[in-house]
């Protein structure tokens, strides 16, 4: 698997040169569209219950998803189905 942590060039890119001013630990690691969201209904769906897990926690899932759009430099995925390995 390929690991999707920022650089620190994209980090000064997304942080406009100033990443050294920005705490560490206070700067997202990860691009923020990277991020997948599960809210109450699609918790239910999983069999998922937000008691079982703490931050950090490591998850796998395997998901399907449809190019919703395509722009010069990115895709737009819809996740239309999930589930927890």
């Amino acid at each position: 698997m390929q690991d999707m942590k920022l650089t620190k060039k994209e980090a000064k890119k997304q942080y406009g040169g100033m990443v050294e001013e920005v705490a560490t630990e206070s700067r997202p690691k990860y691009p923020w569209g990277l991020e997948i969201n599960l809210e109450e209904e699609s918790l239910k769906k999983l069999d998922m219950k937000v008691e079982d897990y703490s931050v950090n926690d490591k998850l796998k899932f395997e998901c399907e998803a449809y190019v919703t759009t395509i722009g010069e430099y990115r895709l737009n995925l819809q996740v239309r189905k999930m589930e927890i390995l």
